[in-house]
């Protein structure tokens, strides 16, 4: 009886543990289960909001991207913030800044301009992108992306059109490097959308040539045409690599460069702005002959000569690589410096300290200053050369714009420490910029050669101007109307005539012929109507010869002497201008970036690069939540 009591007992403990067993199994089970559900909904809810953020910051990112689009199609940034949308100003739609929506989200955005630093603009893009309750900011300081040597197309116009017929932008022929030829500097061409899809941007003469491009190639086209590399024969010429679908230079666009232009302008002192006075009437020229105004500046010992009352006798030919872009995108042939008179009995030259000049931009309800610099405005034409020196000196930091061309006489140094190549110091704060809006080009001086068949014709006189006896300073007058002229050779007399001239740096001290000498220019030069170039290169022997080659008399048919023509410095310039008949005539290119000129010459941007970069560290994004 026992035993059996005692069974029961134990049956009955067990079956109490087993439900204590599952109650707290279930509650176990339940609180896993509501852990679970909580973390899933947690976690439904973090991916909600990553999502929303996400989204946000996409349409943040969208905001930028629309800013840096007004930036590039704007035709001053500057000028677009001080002012609202220049007049003219497309698509309508897209301003500094606005807000808009996309499907799940909507954005933003301001572009402002920040600070100057030292001359150059810095810029500074916020966009705002929402979804939902979540926001992204995206806050960057950007700057315009500059390069060494920028180009609107590497062609040329093509010749033998006649002076009175302006042909259309198309209408052009491609323009060579060639072996013996370095490029120093970071290049930049634009997408030729003419040219057949297969065919290189940048062309090879003869196609095995191999210049050498020591830095960066931007082009603005693509590498393939479907699966064929067009660059896979020529990519060692490229030593810095090459990358491809580039935003354009703006210099191609004539509203841009007048809309710089006219800020440049705007922030030049008063006094030092000019309009040229053309005074002397000359009579009897050739047919091809033309008269035009022009000032002259000479630079030595920190100063600047100013004559604004010279009249340039120029001369053009229908057959010829002297083109210029007008305001309807036409090549028009313009006339080629050939010599220049001053007014001996007017106002007398301006000499001024290249300090004088200096101005600072001051961006409007910012109190933000630039650094200065030396600015002098031309509403014409402009020559740089000298009588009494043989090579100009630029002792300061100055830049110079002509709304027509500007002509140089001779090799143009900065003043200052040079390094072994040649090339200005880092430290060297001396610097020129030469602006234009027609073509910048190296004068041919024997233009003015008397009595020159292949230039006039047989028995034709360019009406050079003597007198019976010559003044005390040995350079003749002209009357002319009733006043005395003045004629002002340029570049290194070799001997008489008066008017036998060559550019100086082709001789040596002692007036012997130095094949290795060489024409030098050291400056930031923006070619707003054209290319920058030689004058007078020969084509077909029929527009004379150069004089830059050494020898005494112009070229010769036939003559393959080659000079390297030396740039220290950058280029901005709307097509190629010819330098140099390959084998024939003119220069071979010897072009090196003067890394200085990248920060700017003149306070302000007047650069036309389509591309803007985050400065150095300055992309910031983050949540405002």
């Amino acid at each position: 009886m026992k035993n059996y009591k005692c069974r029961y007992i134990n049956h009955r403990h067990r079956g109490g543990f087993a439900l204590v067993f599952v109650v707290v199994m279930m509650v176990v089970l339940m609180l896993i289960g509501t852990a679970l559900l909580t973390i899933t909904y947690g976690m439904r809810l973090r991916a909600i909001k990553l999502k929303d953020q996400t989204v946000a910051m996409l349409a943040a990112e969208a905001g930028y991207e629309k800013g840096i689009y007004w930036m590039n199609a704007v035709p001053d940034v500057l000028t677009g913030l001080s002012t609202g949308n220049p007049p003219g100003f497309t698509p309508a739609d897209l301003t500094s800044s606005g807000t808009f929506n996309l499907a799940e989200s909507s954005c933003t955005y301001a572009v402002q301009f920040y600070d100057y630093i030292g001359g150059v603009p810095v810029f500074r893009i916020i966009s705002t992108g929402t979804c939902g309750v979540q926001k992204r900011v995206v806050d960057v300081y950007v700057k315009q992306a500059v390069t060494g040597w920028d180009m609107g197309l590497c062609r040329v116009p093509k010749v033998g059109i006649a002076c009175s017929t302006p042909i259309s932008y198309s209408s052009t022929d491609s323009v060579n490097f060639t072996d013996g030829e370095i490029v120093d500097m970071t290049l930049h061409i634009n997408k030729n959308d003419t040219n057949p899809a297969d065919e290189k941007d940048i062309y090879f003469y003869p196609d095995n040539a191999r210049p050498r491009f020591l830095r960066q190639v931007q082009m603005g086209e693509s590498q393939h045409n479907g699966g064929n590399d067009k660059y896979a024969t020529v990519m060692s010429c490229f030593e810095g690599g090459i990358i491809f679908d580039q935003p354009d230079s703006r210099i191609t666009d004539k509203t841009t460069v007048n809309g710089k232009l006219a800020r440049f302008k705007s922030s030049t002192k008063s006094q030092y702005i000019f309009t040229p006075k053309a005074t002397a009437d000359v009579t009897g020229l050739s047919s091809y002959c033309s008269l035009l105004p022009a000032v002259q500046m000479e630079f030595y010992n920190g100063n600047v000569r100013i004559r604004n009352n010279c009249t340039v006798v120029g001369y053009s030919r229908s057959t010829t690589h002297d083109y210029w872009i007008d305001g309807n995108g036409n090549f028009c042939p313009y006339s080629i410096y050939a010599y220049h008179y001053h007014d001996d009995t007017g106002e007398p030259p301006v000499v001024v300290s290249i300090a004088d000049t200096y101005v600072s931009q001051t961006f409007p309800g910012t109190g933000k200053v630039s650094d200065p610099s030396g600015q002098i405005y031309v509403d014409g034409n402009v020559i740089l050369g000298s009588d009494a020196y043989e090579q100009l000196v630029v002792g300061g930091k100055l830049t110079i714009v002509a709304t027509g061309n500007i002509w140089i006489a001779g090799s143009i140094y900065v003043a200052g420490t040079h390094d072994a190549s040649g090339m200005p110091t880092a430290d060297n704060g001396n610097a020129l910029g030469l602006i234009a809006g027609g073509v910048i080009k190296v004068i041919d001086p024997g233009m003015s050669l008397y009595g020159n068949p292949l230039v006039y014709g047989t028995g034709s006189t360019n009406y050079y101007p003597t007198t019976p006896t010559l003044p005390p300073d040995g350079i003749p007058d002209k009357i002319i109307n009733g006043k005395k002229h003045k004629y002002m050779p340029v570049a290194h007399f070799v001997g008489a005539p008066l008017n036998n001239r060559v550019l100086y740096n082709q001789r040596n001290a002692v007036n012997t012929v130095d094949p290795t000498d060489s024409t030098v220019v050291e400056a930031a030069i923006t070619v707003g109507g054209g290319g920058w170039g030689a004058e007078n290169v020969k084509v077909d022997n029929t527009h004379g010869g150069r004089r830059e080659n050494n020898e005494s008399v112009p070229a010769p048919p036939g003559s393959t002497e080659q000079d390297p023509l030396i740039v220290r410095g950058t280029f901005c310039e709307v097509v190629r201008g010819i330098v140099g008949a390959v084998g024939n005539d003119g220069y071979l290119k010897n072009y090196h970036l003067d890394k200085r000129l990248l920060e700017g010459v003149l306070p302000g941007n007047i650069w036309f690069s389509g591309k803007f970069d985050p400065a150095p560290a300055g992309w910031h994004d983050y949540s405002p939540n």
